[in-house]
């Protein structure tokens, strides 16, 4: 093959339509990811160990990383007016909308949850 014939090849290549359904879905997935980043990475700002039970002051078993994801969850499901379990029947548009909100939410979250 010369270079050419994959320049031709590449050329007549179309980008695949992406349905509705599939954005939404991605964009859950995508979401989730981020949140459960972002509560690690407000751990590990903390110092404190993913797996300890620093934050647990209600003796409930959950880990650092469990109560920070919790609260980070919590604050994403006022912002649409959602529910715990809801995040399957989140809009594109829901989705959107915390996502450019979501630094703030973190920043929220960690004020709560750590004092600042």
């Amino acid at each position: 093959m010369t270079p050419e014939d994959y320049k031709q090849a590449i050329e007549q290549l179309q980008p695949i339509p992406v349905t509705k359904q599939a954005r939404r879905q991605a964009s859950r997935t995508w979401l989730d990811e981020t949140i459960r980043t972002r509560a690690g990475r407000l751990i590990r700002e903390h110092d404190m160990n993913p797996e300890g039970r620093d934050l647990d002051t209600k003796h409930l078993g959950q880990s650092n990383w469990v109560i920070v994801k919790a609260a980070v969850d919590k604050k994403v499901n006022a912002v649409v007016g959602r529910g715990p379990k809801e995040r399957s029947e989140f809009s594109q548009a829901e989705i959107d909308m915390i996502t450019e909100q979501l630094d703030g939410i973190v920043a929220e979250v960690e004020e709560e949850v750590f004092g600042g």
